[in-house]
């Protein structure tokens, strides 16, 4: 059985995925309530995001054509969401290949820059 709480906006906010869980055992009437916080259920994936510096290789945009010359059956609208998805995995796993861990490379990058600011701060 799932229970009602009473709770303020803000900690709804925190908490979005919050529900009250009151199991009803037979012959008792002590039974637990318990609030399951779905933290898993919060996982999000990364929004897609086009990288400026993929139009520096005549790649991005074959990888581009070939997914949109792609034959794909449905709605007008279907059609292009399908796309558009099939799209950018393409574009992630072909700029994976051809630039591999940017946001790694860019990590390393920022903390080659905080060390080197931090010699001249001295």
């Amino acid at each position: 059985m799932i229970g009602q709480i009473l709770a303020n906006p803000d900690w709804r906010m925190a908490f979005p995925y919050a529900q009250v869980i009151h199991e009803i055992r037979m012959g008792s009437d002590h039974s637990p309530i318990v609030i399951d916080f779905g933290l898993a259920q919060k996982r999000t994936r990364r929004q897609f995001k086009f990288e400026f510096m993929w139009l520096e290789s005549t790649q991005c945009e074959e990888t581009i054509k070939s997914t949109w010359l792609h034959s794909t059956r449905g709605s007008n609208m279907f059609k292009v969401s399908r796309k558009l998805k099939f799209c950018c995995q393409n574009l992630k796993a072909w700029s994976k290949n051809k630039f591999g861990n940017n946001r790694g490379k860019l990590a390393e990058l920022k903390k080659q820059l905080a060390v080197i600011q931090s010699k001249f701060k001295e």
